[in-house]
């Protein structure tokens, strides 16, 4: 648990700030570019100023011409699109181009643009005999300064991340640290006060039987009352195991010891074990188990997770229900186990809590449990590496454990 809430705190932290961050690069990413983009066009309409038009519309009043000089090409073109005069100062680039460029930006039809295939951005100006001037820029800097930026921010995006994640995980154990010995201290009473409640129940038990065997002292009456004592002891005991079990569950490095298990037989010794109690409620039992289902696990730790579940299938079925029991062999080397009873819906909103401590659904309130048996029963699939889920519709509830299979 206390893990758990660390990772999901990192999560968070990270999270948040890797939004943050993203958001912030967007934003100077789209300003740069906007910046450069404007600069360019004010670039391109200082050009055309100075070659004697018009400012062309998107020109910023007050930008004189000449202020950021920048290597241009200058086209004047006939009503036909051909090339009457032109100027290149682009160092890097063919003057045998110049036509090719000035046909496709005429060929736009906009005012301006960017011409990809050449990496050019242009302006254009007609006249009203069809002539067109002409102007292009170089859009390499741009390129070249867009991608060092995504560059750069991606080198610090990842460091910044990463030194974030390093403190996240030290505020992280700081910040749980409470919770932990809040815990920790929990689950030590919890264990303490078990081992502790255990001795006294085990007497009371076997004097209360004892007693019960010599027929009391005070005839019907103290008869009656020896057996309300034992079964009120045995509903403790029962209590009482469940929360041992549940605190070795809980204790770090204290898992149980993990082998190649036959789960075939695991189950068949515990639907032989469960056939007459489920017998005696008046229900009836079938089970179907294949052949060599192998897991890699403990034993003694299955064994108990199939009770819990025949258990409560016995208990909470409708009278003269039927139970089942079903064992087969899974999708990608896993191993599945289905219990089905007869029973009122579960309704979908509480399927998810039966697996929490302590809850229980309204109608099991009268059944004498604690609320314990399905959490156990998670806290086993969990050590094993599985899954465990529940359905409920039309008056049967399944359950269904996913364990992995043991390699060969």
């Amino acid at each position: 648990m206390i893990k758990k809430l660390r990772r999901k705190f990192i999560l968070v932290i990270m999270s948040v700030v890797a939004v943050l961050m993203l958001a912030a690069f967007i934003g100077v990413w789209i300003s740069t570019y906007g910046n450069l983009e404007q600069e360019n066009r004010f670039a391109l309409s200082s050009a055309l100023d100075r070659s004697g038009g018009p400012t062309l519309r998107g020109g910023r009043p007050g930008i004189r011409p000449g202020d950021r000089p920048v290597p241009i090409i200058t086209v004047t073109s006939d009503s036909a699109g051909g090339v009457t005069d032109f100027s290149n100062q682009i160092f890097n680039f063919s003057d045998g181009d110049v036509p090719s460029i000035t046909r496709l930006a005429l060929e736009r039809g906009k005012a301006s643009g960017i011409l990809r295939d050449y990496n050019l951005r242009y302006m254009l100006e007609k006249s009203p005999d069809g002539s067109a001037r002409l102007v292009f820029i170089d859009n390499a800097m741009e390129s070249r300064v867009l991608a060092n930026l995504l560059k750069n921010s991606a080198v610090v995006g990842a460091s910044t991340l990463l030194l974030f994640f390093a403190v996240s995980v030290l505020l992280a154990r700081w910040v749980v640290k409470p919770v932990e010995k809040a815990w920790n201290s929990q689950r030590r009473f919890i264990a303490d006060a078990s081992h502790e409640l255990k001795t006294p129940l085990t007497v009371i038990l076997s004097n209360s039987a004892m007693l019960a065997e010599e027929g009391g002292q005070g005839g019907g009456k103290a008869a009656y009352r020896l057996g309300n004592i034992l079964a009120e002891a045995k509903r403790m005991k029962s209590l009482v195991d469940e929360l041992l079990s549940l605190a070795r569950s809980d204790e770090a490095g204290a898992g149980p010891r993990f082998e190649r298990v036959d789960f075939s037989a695991v189950l068949l010794g515990a639907a032989l074990m469960f056939e007459p109690v489920i017998f005696d409620m008046g229900k009836a039992f079938d089970y179907e188990i294949a052949n060599g289902l192998f897991v890699t696990g403990d034993a003694s730790r299955l064994h108990q997770l199939a009770g819990i579940l025949l258990d409560n299938a016995g208990k909470y079925s409708t009278p003269a229900s039927r139970v089942t029991l079903s064992a087969r062999p899974g999708a990608k080397n896993e191993v599945c186990l289905e219990i089905t009873n007869e029973s009122e819906t579960i309704p979908k909103a509480e399927l998810d809590k039966i697996f929490e401590r302590f809850y229980r659904l309204d109608k099991a309130r009268s059944g004498g449990g604690y609320g314990l048996g399905l959490s156990i029963a998670t806290s086993i699939v969990r050590e094993h590496g599985g899954k465990i889920r529940a359905a409920s519709e039309n008056g049967r509830t399944v359950f269904t454990v996913l364990l992995p299979g043991a390699r060969l």
